[in-house]
């Protein structure tokens, strides 16, 4: 599925990151030679915390990785970070207020990381209500 996975560069290595449907978790998938090769040593699965990892996006700034992801356990809104370029990770709940988390975009400027996500139960209503 599309929406399962995203890709990012920073030089040389390309990253693709996905949500593994076989075993309900985010993985991510690393080349360091532009796309060349893709070795088994460099496919790390980053959470394994019930069915995880769906709608992921990805921001790549030097040897930090950002991955912001939905979590159906919980319902929940995810962030993955890496500081050396993907070889090691921690995970955090961002936002598990409601039903919240799908679809999710991911930026970051200077020192500030921006995500956007669909919040099912807060949702702006432009009827004037």
């Amino acid at each position: 599925n599309a929406d399962d996975t995203c890709i990012g560069a920073s030089n040389g290595n390309i990253y693709i990151s996905c949500f593994d449907y076989d075993y309900s978790e985010l993985k991510i998938c690393k080349s360091t030679d532009y796309g060349d090769t893709w070795p088994e040593e460099n496919i790390k699965v980053i959470d394994t915390d019930g069915f995880v990892g769906q709608y992921p996006s990805m921001v790549i700034d030097g040897p930090h990785i950002y991955i912001a992801y939905y979590s159906n356990e919980g319902s929940s809104l995810k962030l993955a970070t890496s500081i050396d370029s993907g070889n090691t990770w921690n995970t955090q709940i961002v936002d598990n207020d409601g039903h919240v988390g799908e679809f999710t975009h991911i930026a970051k400027d200077s020192n500030i990381l921006y995500i956007s996500y669909h919040n099912e139960y807060n949702e702006y209503d432009d009827t004037g209500g």
